[in-house]
């Protein structure tokens, strides 16, 4: 089958705490999302004896910096006169605090299966916290349904959305946000959103 924008939700979850994750929901609007399906792996350097390409050159894997570095995702969503309209924009301004509830980073935790490196082994508690503790990342899950065995998704963990990189656009029949997502954790694959979270904008 072919799968539609129409059919599809996105939502960005927090960490929680105490039993309780909150996350906001969007519907796609102009199918305009765009992230990556899995991580890089490291990149390849080529070493000679001397500058001479012969027998004994060689490949060795690269620091791990590029492994690690984020990678950019964004989309777009119509804004309304709603909660969830004014729960996202305060997300993205950097709020902690949205009507009444406190949102906790996934700066930290997420999935680590995926950045085992050879030169750093795998982190098997979480990734490592950010140096400025005010800077709050999130997990962004979508889902595209179709039939019941055949949901087709994805999940970014530990993603950072810099405040001044999200913008807000004006046209005769909308207002439109442009949402840039930095992802600095791992990429799963998903079949149903994550179970025991609570919808921000009704919480």
């Amino acid at each position: 089958m072919i799968w539609q924008n129409r059919d599809g939700e996105l939502r960005i979850v927090e960490h929680g705490v105490s039993g309780t994750t909150y996350y906001i929901e969007i519907l796609f609007v102009d199918a305009n999302l765009t992230g990556p399906i899995q991580r890089s792996r490291t990149e390849e350097v080529l070493y000679t004896d001397r500058g001479k390409a012969d027998e004994h050159a060689g490949y060795r894997e690269a620091p791990a910096a590029s492994r690690l570095a984020p990678i950019p995702i964004t989309f777009s969503c119509r804004t309304a006169n709603t909660a969830h309209t004014n729960a996202l924009t305060r997300l993205l301004s950097g709020a902690t605090v949205i009507r009444g509830k406190t949102l906790y980073s996934r700066d930290g935790c997420g999935a680590t299966s995926q950045l085992a490196i050879p030169q750093l082994g795998t982190w098997t508690t979480g990734l490592p916290g950010f140096a400025d503790s005010g800077k709050t990342t999130y997990m962004i899950q979508v889902l595209w349904s179709g039939s019941a065995v055949s949901n087709f998704g994805y999940a970014w963990d530990n993603v950072y959305f810099h405040p001044e990189e999200q913008t807000i656009t004006e046209s005769e029949d909308a207002l439109t946000l442009s949402i840039s997502g930095q992802c600095y954790g791992g990429v799963s694959r998903l079949v149903s959103f994550f179970g025991g979270t609570t919808n921000l904008a009704v919480a």
